[in-house]
């Protein structure tokens, strides 16, 4: 992995701020997931969502087809992966793609940390 390579941001409203002008040197990964199955996991995790809800999905669908980088759809993710970070510079590893694969990881504290959402605002 190139030493000038950081990590990244999975965060599902980045879309909607200006990032990429703020870090023009980023790698972006753009994974589109079906609108229904967006507001499905919003619904397990939220409830009943409403209108606002649903047009933030719309907004930042919009918003993502606009990004400069490799652009993914979710049920393919497994198939291009070998595709993506050959386009990262990396090394596909089957091992390392198996081991990542059976990772549960999830964000614990939903709250936003003022102090980062500042760097994103500029």
């Amino acid at each position: 992995m190139p030493a000038e390579m950081n990590v990244g941001n999975a965060d599902s409203v980045l879309p909607l701020t200006d990032y990429q002008d703020l870090f023009p040197h980023s790698y972006t990964i753009v994974i589109h997931r079906a609108r229904e199955e967006v507001l499905e996991s919003l619904r397990a995790l939220l409830g009943d969502v409403g209108r606002d809800a649903i047009k933030m999905v719309e907004d930042t669908e919009r918003a993502m087809d606009k990004l400069q980088g490799f652009h993914i759809a979710y049920s393919q993710l497994d198939n291009v992966m070998p595709s993506l970070v050959q386009w990262l510079g990396i090394e596909y590893r089957q091992d390392i793609h198996t081991l990542y694969k059976g990772f549960n990881i999830q964000t614990l504290d939903l709250a936003p940390d003022p102090e980062a959402l500042a760097v994103w605002r500029g």
